[in-house]
């Protein structure tokens, strides 16, 4: 009990489709005053209702063909009606000689608006050079060029693929 109460993941276990059991962490990430205010509540009603479905398959794996879930992605429910993106795996386990889930998760919704950030950034950049009159080009530290936008089949007589792999010095 005291490995599963200091994890620096989050720990529920339900039953019937109730937790019975929610580690500190777990009450912090879902934003409750202590486990009790967990205790009893349906655990669907902690998933974000987009992804219900799928998890209510994951669900009846582990309920029912006592199948444990791998770590997938999906979004729960603070009980201060926030949004978190997490981490889960499910391990299928028994309590008072019942079928029940031991669910443990992770935060990653920092992580995921970083992704979503570098991935807006990227397109963004993305977006100048491509319409950009102008050649705008990355190479190694070797002089071989990695990207070329579209103007080098202009600039350079060769396409921004045929650029590509080239050393600056061949085209200059």
């Amino acid at each position: 009990r005291q490995l599963v109460e200091h994890l620096p993941d989050a720990v529920v276990v339900h039953c019937e489709g109730r937790i019975v059991y929610a580690n500190p962490k777990a009450v912090e990430l879902l934003g409750a005053p202590d486990a009790a205010a967990l205790l009893g509540r349906e655990v669907l009603s902690l998933i974000h209702p987009d992804d219900r479905d799928h998890v209510h398959g994951r669900l009846e794996d582990g309920y029912l063909r006592r199948k444990n879930n791998p770590l997938i992605e999906e979004r729960v429910l603070r009980l201060d009606g926030g949004v978190l993106d997490v981490e889960v795996a499910g391990i299928a386990t028994t309590y008072e000689g019942k079928p029940a889930i031991q669910g443990v998760f992770r935060d990653i919704t920092e992580r995921k608006r970083a992704e979503q950030r570098r991935r807006d950034s990227e397109e963004k950049y993305r977006l100048l050079a491509e319409h950009s009159t102008d050649l705008i080009s990355t190479h190694t530290p070797a002089g071989v060029y990695s990207y070329a936008s579209t103007p080098a089949h202009t600039l350079l007589a060769c396409t921004p693929e045929e650029q590509r792999g080239l050393n600056a010095d061949e085209l200059l």
